[in-house]
């Protein structure tokens, strides 16, 4: 789904009196996700006649996240704590200030066991007044009973140009895959330490996400995809290895939630290119 078709199904469903008390929103980009979420707020708690109208004070005070019964929550490195899940708790089973609804958007992209429990409790004992709204890159890191009891909506992930950054990743991807095709661990190791010296794990974490988008660009040329799936489309330059499968690209994926998680950089990337 585009955000647009999104907004025509979330807007059918209040009209519909058929809007859930839970949802999870993924895929597309941050600003996609949160945006949706915001507009989605203003749908509910809208005054004006035609919702969301963007001038009434609900909708301004959102605007501005000042509405006291709208409530971004945005932990550290978008990993939800059980303290933010109590924090919730506490304050969900108090009736809504102005508006018909309380709504909680979670920009999250990963919960700790123990705040996962928490949640899931919340959501399975809701009030009736309470909407929360998980904004998510991925489903993959959420309890499945979490995501069993929320209404999914995926957004298409739009395709990124071509950076320098791609270039860079793509051209240290390939030194990285020849060292294992060759049984040079020796390199491959200094390789990989040297990527991971020279870089914060911020910054190691925005390497993998080149990777994912290298080795997804290699899968897809591989299955013949149409150009637009591609970042490079045409580009004879990509890496070589022996054919990929959607497996691999899940491991990276999951290694680059990993790194933000505060695993070993070093061994989690010794461990990848290894097992490739």
């Amino acid at each position: 789904m585009n955000p647009e078709e999104v907004k025509l199904f979330l807007e059918a469903a209040v009209r519909k009196q058929k809007a859930a008390g839970s949802f999870l929103l993924s895929g597309g980009s941050a600003e996609e996700r949160r945006d949706l979420g915001l507009w989605f707020a203003r749908l509910l708690c809208c005054e004006g006649e035609r919702k969301p109208c963007g001038e009434c004070l609900a909708c301004r005070n959102i605007e501005k996240d000042v509405h006291p019964d709208v409530r971004r929550v945005i932990p550290e490195k978008r990993m939800l704590s059980i303290d933010e899940v109590r924090q919730v708790k506490e304050e969900i089973y108090r009736k809504p200030y102005l508006a018909d609804r309380k709504i909680y958007l979670f920009e999250v992209d990963a919960m700790k066991d123990e705040a996962a429990n928490a949640f899931l409790k919340i959501l399975e004992e809701p009030p009736a007044y309470g909407v929360l709204v998980l904004l998510t890159s991925s489903v993959r890191f959420f309890l499945p009973t979490i995501v069993s009891r929320c209404r999914c909506l995926r957004l298409n992930l739009d395709v990124p140009a071509s950076s320098d950054a791609y270039l860079q990743c793509r051209d240290e991807c390939r030194v990285l895959l020849d060292a294992v095709r060759g049984g040079d661990m020796p390199s491959l190791f200094s390789g990989i330490e040297s990527l991971v010296r020279k870089r914060e794990r911020e910054d190691v974490e925005e390497w993998i996400g080149q990777a994912v988008l290298v080795f997804r660009d290699r899968l897809f040329a591989d299955e013949r995809m149409p150009a637009g799936f591609l970042v490079r489309a045409g580009d004879d330059d990509t890496i070589t290895t022996d054919p990929l499968s959607e497996e691999t690209l899940e491991r990276l994926i999951e290694l680059k939630s990993r790194v933000r998680a505060n695993v070993n950089m070093r061994l989690a990337l010794e461990s990848f290119f290894l097992n490739l």
